[in-house]
């Protein structure tokens, strides 16, 4: 077996989210795999139960090892229990070494806390009704992303445009398909209601078990489609207006026809916003290197 090669530049190693994952802060190696691949001056972002998650020292580039595909030598001086070569051999892929995509993916897994964010505002402000607009905005963070938008009352000779009201929609990533599926489904019942001039009614669209980001107990999260005949903001809407309500969001109200149009639209921009904010991540962390 090749010699293995283990240089630790600086750095301390930390547990997190119970005995699962071991994150790193600011540790610089250089290791060999058991297959005598190199890799050289790496930075180490978090070790889960199957292997280390790591990135370049330079861009967004990085991968995965699998624990399988490393020896007992190199995961002690880590600081990582060799037992777990054996609980991650059932869920091993066939390839020990990830192949160097999904990097985005991985840089925002590893630092899934950070505080920086990145943000796409829609074109333009919807027309609500005569008194009203409504503006529209996609934001990222590392462990979500959200879409929020923002009502605003029109400007007139004796004030100026006021934000009246706001509601938002927070999914993890994973979920865009779900999203895609959720707003096509509430825009699919909306158009079946307003044909038909339906009397006012709620309804489920679906539910699953999630955990409550506030109070940190699990529960279900529930998004409910709700068709309201009052017109009461004037003719504009004569036969009726939907509403999807969440029950995760901070006003419980989600959004109403004009919004989700806007956040189906918006979804498309996801991955060049994932990108965008891998590389200031990215960025800041090898500015923060500078000062050791």
């Amino acid at each position: 077996m090749k010699g293995i090669v283990l240089l630790l530049v600086c750095g301390f190693v930390g547990v997190a989210l119970g005995q699962d994952a071991i994150t790193f802060t600011n540790k610089v190696v250089t290791f060999t795999n058991l297959q005598a691949h190199v890799y050289r001056e790496v930075q180490l972002v978090r070790a889960d139960m199957d292997g280390i998650i790591y990135r370049e020292t330079v861009g967004v580039g990085g991968g995965r090892v699998y624990y399988t595909n490393l020896s007992a030598g190199v995961l002690e001086s880590l600081g990582i229990p060799t037992n777990r070569v054996a609980s991650a051999k059932p869920r091993a892929e066939p390839k020990s070494i990830a192949p160097k995509t999904n990097a985005v993916d991985l840089v925002l897994a590893g630092y899934r806390d950070s505080d920086l964010e990145v943000e796409k505002h829609a074109n333009s402000h919807e027309e609500l009704d005569s008194q009203y607009l409504h503006s529209h905005v996609l934001r990222l963070k590392a462990k979500e992303f959200c879409f929020s938008w923002y009502e605003w009352s029109r400007a007139n000779e004796r004030e100026r445009s006021r934000c009246v009201g706001s509601g938002n929609l927070v999914f993890k990533y994973g979920q865009e398909e779900f999203a895609r599926r959720l707003f096509g489904k509430f825009l699919e019942w909306e158009a079946v209601a307003a044909t038909n001039h339906a009397q006012p009614f709620k309804k489920v669209i679906c539910s699953y078990p999630d955990v409550d980001p506030l109070f940190d107990f699990r529960s279900d999260r529930t998004f409910t489609f709700q068709w309201n005949v009052e017109a009461y903001r004037g003719p504009e809407r004569p036969v009726g207006f939907a509403v999807l309500y969440d029950t995760r969001a901070l006003s419980g109200h989600g959004g109403e026809k004009n919004d989700v149009v806007h956040f189906l639209d918006l979804l498309n921009d996801i991955p060049a916003l994932k990108e965008e904010l891998a590389k200031k991540i990215c960025n800041r962390e090898t500015e923060k290197s500078l000062f050791r």
